[in-house]
């Protein structure tokens, strides 16, 4: 998980099914109240700080992404 999300684990999951067609989209682990608390005060602290940057900071943050998600990011040593 991201810094300040759930730090718990759980064996058991459950799956999400998509409600149109009931075709598999994925499993999840089952969390329970401390978990779900936890990820949303995570959350809400990640907006706030998301909220804080400017318009060019997040476009910046979200194209950094991108190059590292497509492969093409070359880190500058």
């Amino acid at each position: 998980m991201s810094e300040g999300g759930p730090t718990r684990t759980r064996k058991e999951k459950f799956t999400v099914r998509n409600p149109f067609n009931a075709s598999i989209i994925g499993t999840i682990p089952n969390l329970g109240t401390v978990e779900t608390v936890q990820a949303i005060n995570a959350a809400e602290k990640a907006l706030a700080e998301w909220k804080a940057r400017t318009g060019k900071g997040r476009g910046a943050n979200l194209e950094m992404k991108h190059l590292r998600m497509s492969g093409n990011f070359t880190p500058m040593s």
